[in-house]
């Protein structure tokens, strides 16, 4: 039937694809490992930092995150903390100004938007090179000292950390646990290729000058981070990784926080690869866009696809048993066998275990140790299929054009 060549075409497609990129990201991991290793840090030389921190209403964390701050280790004097007070309606700013005595500034903003605060203290900083910190996140006292020599090549215009979950307690903060770590890996690899294109808001570093000739950031997308990152790929520059610089990061604790952001995440994604589609299968961007863009663009509709069909067919099957029951008083014949495809069952089962591998690898460079059974068993089963339904839902709100609306800082 139809339904069920489709169906079976695109498990056929989606194994071969996500199989594929497995063993690709498994073969770079083998022939690059060396590669991983930090450059060390000539600390005669020590430019002038500037550390942005945007916060909107962050009263319970903002203290945590300016104590870090100010324990990053690196000359007091060439280096400036800037708060970005956004719109904020409790006790932050009052909670930054007991800072002044210890130099950090702030600069009280009246109009929502994290880019257009951030924008606004990259007008006003001094530093060679900016940093964005997260208010909810925690920063380690090595962050710069290993960021730095990623400089040392001037085609660098910015640098992303790898991320930790600060303290997960309840389930949801334990499956986001594991991801971060199993980004974090893939992200590094994506460095040493060339095709890194994004960087995360928790603790990246950037050329001052480079976010300026560029425009600085973009205060109508969703997903800011990602967009400047792929526009200063767009201008000739490098964005590179480190599995040495770990902050920590807060992540939703809660269905509703995790929906809000993952929602965001997924939109933001889709307008930055179509506000820069121009860039894919173009032969002067290197592998990033013959390769890495496009591929990262199609797999989420590859994805969305599969769920309509898949959903659709078995759906199909499982309404013509129950009428085939109801009519005759026996399950319809082949109503589910169909479905099954024991070699897409093979290959499904191959990519797991390649995947628990690269995870292995993962815990093993983050250097954690295995933890939470329950929620890693969950994150390879059930996992998958939660981000799909985002990417579906924020491909479905771009589509239809559903209105953006600021909650906080942040547009949603």
């Amino acid at each position: 039937m139809l339904e069920v060549l489709a169906y079976k075409l695109v498990l056929y497609v989606s194994s071969f694809i996500s199989l594929f990129m497995a063993i690709f990201w498994i073969s770079i991991l083998f022939l690059e490992e060396g590669s991983l290793e930090e450059q060390k840090w000539d600390k005669k030389y020590a430019p002038l930092v500037s550390i942005l921190i945007p916060a909107h209403n962050e009263e319970d964390v903002i203290a945590a995150t300016l104590d870090s701050a100010l324990q990053v280790d690196y000359p007091k004097t060439k280096r400036e903390i800037i708060v970005l007070a956004n719109a904020c309606t409790d006790r932050t700013e009052e909670i930054v100004k007991s800072y002044k005595e210890k130099g950090v500034k702030l600069i009280s903003i009246k109009e929502p938007g994290k880019g257009y605060a951030v924008n606004i203290g990259l007008e006003k900083l001094k530093g060679e090179f900016t940093v964005i910190l997260d208010a909810d996140s925690i920063a380690t006292p090595n962050l710069l000292e290993v960021l730095l020599p990623k400089f040392n090549d001037p085609n660098v215009g910015g640098v992303k950390t790898s991320i930790k979950v600060w303290k997960p307690e309840n389930f949801l903060e334990k499956l986001q646990w594991f991801e971060y770590m199993a980004v974090g890996l893939t992200h590094k690899l994506m460095s040493v290729l060339d095709i890194l294109y994004l960087t995360p808001g928790v603790f990246s570093i950037y050329r001052t000058d480079a976010l300026r000739k560029v425009g600085g950031f973009d205060e109508n997308i969703l997903t800011e981070d990602i967009e400047i990152a792929v526009r200063l790929l767009h201008n000739g520059y490098k964005i590179k990784s480190s599995l040495e610089a770990m902050p920590f990061t807060k992540v939703p604790k809660t269905i509703e926080g995790y929906h809000g952001q993952r929602l965001r995440w997924a939109r933001g994604f889709f307008a930055t690869m179509l506000k820069h589609k121009e860039m894919f299968f173009k032969k002067e961007f290197g592998l990033l866009g013959l390769f890495m863009l496009p591929v990262s663009f199609a797999m989420p509709i590859l994805i969305i696809l599969s769920m309509l069909i898949v959903f659709y067919t078995i759906s199909t099957f499982v309404f013509r048993a129950v009428v085939n029951i109801l009519l005759t008083g026996r399950i319809f014949h082949g109503a589910i066998l169909p479905l099954v495809d024991f070699s897409v069952i093979f290959w499904t089962s191959v990519l797991v275990i390649f995947s628990i591998y690269v995870l292995y690898k993962s815990v093993k460079l983050f250097r954690e140790k295995a933890s939470y059974p329950l929620a890693g068993l969950m994150f390879f089963i059930a996992y998958p299929g939660v981000k799909s339904f985002y990417w579906f839902l924020g491909a479905m709100y771009e589509i239809f054009g559903v209105k953006k609306v600021w909650r906080g800082n942040v547009r949603w």
